[in-house]
């Protein structure tokens, strides 16, 4: 009997304390959470505005926490710019780097079911892209969060473009919450010296970069303000321009600057790159290679097979350009490499090869080839231009030509005049 006793206190025991330890789980007290935000634009300042069900009563006092996502600054937001339910808030504790606590001072509190609306202002945005905001109460710490989106502020596409003197710098642009922008570089919109493009697309005339100043490979930037407080930056490199004229049928051409989009060991681009302005007019381009004593080509369109791998053109180098049509290829590159590339020395071979002219000013042959090594070991420059012409020492070089010359030394190479 003492044993049967002893299993019943037991088990008594065993029951009570597993009623103890079951929790009473408590009324969520916030539902229906939804934030909406006024320009949502990352570089913005917005107001917030941050709806709940509450399913208990909120008394006089108690506070509302409100936590924004990491990037927030709240530095702005004063007592005074909150409401509660249309009322002002009473009290506001910063609750951590991106929370607020806010004490409403609505006599006689919140009914339960009323529902909550709190209004919050100068809050600027966090970073583009999804976030979430968490409310509780000080009766409801359980947090309840909701999403939002904050915009991308203003940006440009390409971030980088380089500029050749006198003419337009077009670029792309986007923003969050705007249709306008405001000024580029102090320049006040709209101006004749800015279009802007039912697309987007920003053209800057070059006067704007013009009074930037820089020589080539210099860096500038304009600072593009758009009208809801954002700004986006342009790098504009400078460079150089030249330009070189075509007569309907065969030319021998050099460039006399390193194409933009040339390759900084090489210092070549695209075929296409190059005589992008003028593929209309050009028909084929030829390079006879001095060294392996063979020629490239390239064909533009239909006609015969003339394809010999040529897909470059650069700087040391001339090629003949055949056209059905006179135009004139403007060109847009350096006069030396952009860093941290170093200057170029074109190297050539025995006999006969096809060399350009890098510069974009006239000088004589002797100075062009000054430093030639082995010196003396040049024998014979030819050119053409509606013709044969011979060239000797003093004959002044002209830029956008190409020059056949012929080497007695195995290698023969030279760098420029600076």
């Amino acid at each position: 009997m003492k044993k049967i006793i002893s299993i019943l206190v037991a088990l008594g025991l065993v029951l009570g304390l597993t009623v103890m330890a079951t929790p009473v789980m408590a009324q969520t007290e916030v539902t229906n959470l939804n934030v909406t935000v006024t320009l949502p634009v990352a570089c913005n300042v917005s107001c917030y505005n941050v709806t709940f069900m509450n399913t208990n009563a909120i008394s006089f006092g108690q506070w509302i926490r409100v936590v924004f996502p990491a990037g927030t600054d709240l530095s702005g937001v004063a007592a005074g710019t909150i409401t509660i339910n249309g009322t002002a808030c009473w009290t506001l504790n910063p609750a951590g780097p991106n929370a607020l606590d806010i004490k409403h001072g609505i006599a006689g509190g919140i009914a339960a079911g009323s529902g909550v609306e709190v209004y919050i202002c100068n809050v600027a945005n966090p970073p583009a892209g999804p976030h979430t905001l968490t409310v509780m109460t000080e009766t409801d710490p359980d947090p309840v969060t909701a999403s939002f989106t904050i915009n991308a502020g203003a940006s440009v596409d390409p971030t980088s473009v380089v500029w050749c003197p006198c003419h337009n710098v077009t670029t792309n642009i986007t923003w969050g919450a705007a249709n306008s922008i405001v000024a580029v570089d102090g320049i006040a919109w709209p101006s004749p010296l800015l279009a802007l493009a039912a697309n987007k697309t920003l053209s800057i005339n070059c006067s704007v970069i013009a009074a930037l100043g820089g020589t080539t490979c210099d860096t500038r930037t304009l600072q593009i303000g758009f009208d809801l407080g954002c700004n986006a930056t342009l790098t504009i490199t400078i460079s150089d321009n030249a330009t070189i004229p075509l007569v309907a049928g065969w030319n021998l051409i050099s460039l006399p600057l390193i194409p933009i989009t040339g390759d900084p060991e090489t210092f070549e681009a695209p075929i296409t790159d190059v005589l992008a302005p003028v593929l209309n007019i050009v028909t084929s381009v030829w390079y006879y290679n001095g060294c392996d004593d063979e020629w490239g080509a390239w064909n533009n369109g239909p006609g015969p097979d003339i394809d010999f791998g040529l897909t470059t053109m650069g700087t040391g180098k001339a090629y003949w350009v055949c056209t059905n049509a006179s135009g004139t290829l403007p060109l847009c590159g350096y006069r030396l490499p952009c860093p941290p590339a170093g200057p170029p020395c074109y190297c050539y071979c025995h006999c006969w090869n096809m060399v350009g002219y890098h510069s974009t000013g006239s000088m004589n042959l002797s100075t062009y080839m000054g430093n030639l090594s082995p010196a003396g070991s040049l024998f014979g420059v030819l050119t053409y231009s509606g013709g044969w012409v011979t060239v000797n020492a003093s004959t002044n070089m002209v830029p956008g030509l190409g020059y056949w010359m012929a080497f007695t030394a195995a290698q023969a190479c030279f760098a420029p005049p600076v």
